[in-house]
């Protein structure tokens, strides 16, 4: 028994043994060779078509859009990056990845479309590939996938107008590049360029506003009324020039304020379209005109009598006992303005805006004011 098991166990300790040996007198010749690498079969011609190829957004992504292009134009695709060059098709490219490490895992979409409407949609199968390999991998694949999707080769053919697109710098010549009718109307009139504002193009409006004005002194405020005619000329499709005469009232008494004045005003309108109807703007003017306030107002004395301050016609005509003796002044002042306006046609709109300005009432006294003046005003306006 001892002996069967001894024989038994030798037996079984010489195959591997008897195997390596073998293996060894094989020699180089008998190792397995790998399977030849299957040559990738030229793609069909597609340079019938013109493509815009729209990216989904990530690091990654842009890196598969720039491998797809460089496949397509291959393939004979003319691949634009100009929104305004004509296109047959948009693909859009959409990722469906998460990290591994260095390998990443996942699905990617390609969809073809034209003028709106869904031709196909290409996806990869679910696959692992190395990070640095998978922009040129799946591209391949996708534009395989594109070159035999039937319903691509269909729109290929359909479409028979010809559009020069010129070479593809850097790669091997496909042939002509040609691109068919573009998806929009050829005889469809131009965009109308940007002009200046108006009915007739003129750029010359006429404005009258009327509005709510506060006047803030030292140790006191007033609310009153601002009306004003304004006259305004385009320089440009954006910036214009605007000649308000403003009249400003509040109060009564000592404790009255008013001015005059004309505020020359360089506008900025943000106007991107010949018939845009929402036109905000921004502007700066300086005010120059004449001032004239209570000394109530002012935190003077009230004196009942003319002083050096007094405006000129309570110097020239003397005034009854307790009646009001307002203190004048002429004043130039910076003036921003910031505005919107709404254009219901070409001729006419309205405009909301805005100001704000200051005048300095000096006094013999010693007694100086600053008065700060703020006007929030509406008005119609005719363009033309």
């Amino acid at each position: 028994m001892n002996r069967r098991s001894s024989l038994a166990t030798s037996f079984v300790l010489a195959i591997p043994l008897g195997l390596v040996v073998l293996q060894a007198c094989a020699g180089p010749e008998s190792e397995t060779k790998p399977a030849a690498v299957k040559p990738t079969a030229p793609l069909p011609d597609l340079s019938g078509l013109v493509v815009k190829i729209y990216p989904e957004g990530s690091d990654i992504g842009r890196e598969v859009v720039m491998a797809l292009e460089t496949e397509l134009a291959r393939a004979g695709v003319a691949v634009i990056s100009d929104e305004r060059r004509p296109n047959v098709a948009a693909l859009r490219l959409f990722l469906d990845l998460r990290s591994l490490g260095v390998a990443v895992e996942g699905i990617t979409s390609l969809s073809v479309e034209s003028d709106g409407v869904l031709i196909d949609r290409l996806t990869t199968p679910l696959d692992v590939f190395r990070r640095d390999t998978y922009p040129a991998a799946v591209a391949r694949q996708l534009t395989e996938a594109f070159a035999g999707s039937l319903r691509v080769r269909a729109l290929a053919a359909g479409n028979h107008g010809r559009v020069d697109v010129g070479p593809v710098p850097g790669l091997p010549d496909a042939g002509p590049s040609v691109a068919v009718t573009p998806a929009t109307d050829p005889t469809a009139p131009a965009p109308e360029a940007l002009g200046k504002s108006g009915r007739f193009g003129l750029g010359l409006s006429l404005e009258a506003d009327l509005g709510w004005a506060q006047i803030f002194a030292d140790s006191s405020s007033l609310a009153g009324a601002t009306a004003a005619l304004a006259l305004q000329f385009d320089l440009g499709p954006r910036a214009a020039f605007r000649l308000p005469l403003s009249f400003v009232f509040a109060g009564s008494g000592n404790d009255e304020f008013g001015q005059l004045a004309l505020a020359p005003t360089f506008i900025y309108r943000f106007r991107s379209q010949t018939d845009q109807e929402i036109i905000p703007y921004l502007g700066l003017g300086l005010r120059v005109g004449a001032g004239v306030a209570g000394r109530h107002f002012l935190g003077r004395p009230v004196t009942g009598v003319a002083g050096p301050d007094s405006c000129p016609d309570s110097k020239e005509h003397p005034r009854r006992a307790g009646a009001p003796i307002p203190d004048c002044s002429f004043f130039v002042s910076p003036e921003p303005v910031v505005g919107l306006e709404w254009h219901t046609s070409r001729i006419f709109s309205l405009d909301l805006a805005a100001s704000y300005s200051f005048a300095h009432f000096s006094s013999s006294e010693g007694l100086a004011r600053w008065v700060s003046l703020l006007q929030i005003y509406l008005g119609p306006r005719v363009s033309f």
